[in-house]
């Protein structure tokens, strides 16, 4: 069910905003630049919530799950258009980027896509 939930594009118009973080915090390092919108609705009788993350201005990804759980079901990189590029299992791996005085300058997202 979860896995299936977005189809190609994150179509958010049936979720309720909850809530907007900004410099999100992964393992107690601040990422600049990085803001999570976090949604919510009921499906099947469970709460399933969403956080779309954005860096600066363009999407990065998305991680979702139930509510009561407490990691992600899965998770996504974003296309600038907002579009779904891969469905991957449980939650993202976040790394930061350090420039040579030690200051977060991006992050790292699976190992794979890099945002700076």
């Amino acid at each position: 069910m979860l896995e299936e939930l977005f189809e190609d594009t994150l179509d958010l118009s049936d979720w309720d905003h909850y809530g907007t973080g900004e410099n999100y915090v992964y393992n107690d390092i601040s990422i600049p630049g990085l803001r999570q919108d976090a949604y919510r609705r009921t499906l099947n009788g469970q709460d399933v919530s969403i956080g779309v993350f954005h860096y600066y201005d363009r999407p990065a990804y998305a991680a979702w799950g139930f509510k009561n759980e407490t990691h992600c079901s899965f998770h996504a990189p974003l296309s600038p258009s907002m579009q779904i590029l891969e469905v991957r299992p449980g939650c993202p791996d976040v790394a930061p980027i350090k420039n040579d005085t030690g200051e977060v300058t991006g992050f790292i997202l699976d190992k794979i896509e890099t945002f700076k």
